[in-house]
């Protein structure tokens, strides 16, 4: 039987490299899925690495206000974790970038992005009416000192910083003026946790301070929107702690850290801020965020205090601060400030 003749030592030449050039074609058009091979996303001979958890208070007072807000059960309608394709997302991220980081970056965004657009927001389940004052469950969080570069230990990561410095000895720099300090202050006190004695409260009252700290002999310099005219007011410092043994206030917040699959990976944080009946731990209104850091090229590199915010593509309306949020939930009786802006005249 004849056999053909052996093909020319060019055709065989020309053969091998179309094929790979073929090959390397398809490499190129379909790199987003070999190069996924190189992550668990896609490679099942991979495995994700387990996040470390957060640091738990052991200090008694702290520790119970961390028990106390991680045990709250959110009601019905409260958006629930939607699962996000971390396959997909690494793919497009290694069709339009180059380097590994660029990657991590994208995929990090992608994510982020995600969770601001299905849970990030505030719901306000119901609302209480001439509320006079409010409980801060949880140590304002300044007061704990928890470092802004941790990426897994720290738990309140989430840029919705309660604090302000709540302290007895600098107290007019922060939330008990911004709670209680007419003309802005709307409550007659503001209570929280008294760090060192767990079975007393720091409760901050609307009252003539007989002896205000250095900077405020002079008072409070404000100004407020008042029928659509800013107005300026200098009133004396009208805020005064005192250590009590039973709490006054009927409402409370109280904050805490969530985790979602693999966010401390990709340097996300997300935790909510919580308006709760005190008495029968009802949750009335939750205002969950999320924050993205470690934008720069040294991987490793945390700032919390820096890290960027859901913004416009949160799912619904944000309210960052905890001032503003309590005013809303925990509405303060209309005429608390009447005193002073319209004062009697003789």
């Amino acid at each position: 039987m004849n056999q053909p003749p052996p093909l020319p030592a060019k055709p065989r030449r020309l053969r091998a490299l179309l094929l790979i050039a073929a090959l390397i074609s398809t490499a190129i058009y379909f790199r987003g899925y070999v190069g996924c091979m190189l992550y668990p996303e896609c490679n099942p001979l991979l495995s994700v690495s387990e996040m470390p958890p957060w640091d738990v208070p052991t200090n008694p007072v702290e520790k119970a206000g961390y028990d106390f807000a991680h045990a709250l059960q959110l009601p019905d309608g409260v958006p629930k974790p939607v699962p996000f394709d971390f396959r997909a997302a690494r793919i497009k991220a290694i069709e339009s970038n180059l380097s590994a980081f660029e990657i991590h970056q994208d995929v990090a965004q992608q994510y982020f992005d995600h969770l601001c657009r299905s849970e990030a927001g505030v719901q306000i389940l119901d609302r209480a009416t001439d509320v006079d004052g409010v409980r801060l469950l949880r140590t304002p969080y300044d007061l704990i000192g928890a470092p802004d570069h941790d990426r897994f230990g720290t738990e309140n990561a989430f840029s919705i910083r309660v604090g302000g410095r709540s302290d007895l000895d600098r107290m007019p720099h922060g939330l008990p003026v911004e709670f209680v300090q007419p003309v802005n202050g709307q409550y007659q006190f503001l209570e929280q946790p008294e760090v060192v004695e767990a079975d007393k409260v720091v409760r901050f009252t609307r009252m003539l301070h007989p002896s205000p700290p250095a900077g405020f002999q002079n008072g409070v310099s404000s100004n407020r929107r008042i029928d659509g005219v800013w107005r300026h007011f200098e009133l004396p410092l009208m805020v005064v702690p005192e250590r009590a043994a039973a709490s006054r206030a009927e409402y409370g917040i109280t904050w805490r850290g969530i985790r979602r699959s693999r966010d401390r990976e990709f340097a996300i944080a997300g935790g909510e801020l919580i308006v709760v009946e005190i008495s029968t731990s009802r949750v009335m209104a939750i205002n969950r965020s999320f924050v993205l850091s470690g934008r720069d090229h040294r991987p490793s590199r945390i700032w919390w205090a820096n890290a960027k915010s859901c913004g416009v593509d949160r799912r619904s309306e944000s309210i960052p601060r905890i001032v503003a949020l309590a005013e809303r939930v925990l509405v303060p009786r209309p005429d608390v400030n009447a005193s002073f802006i319209n004062p009697p005249t003789n």
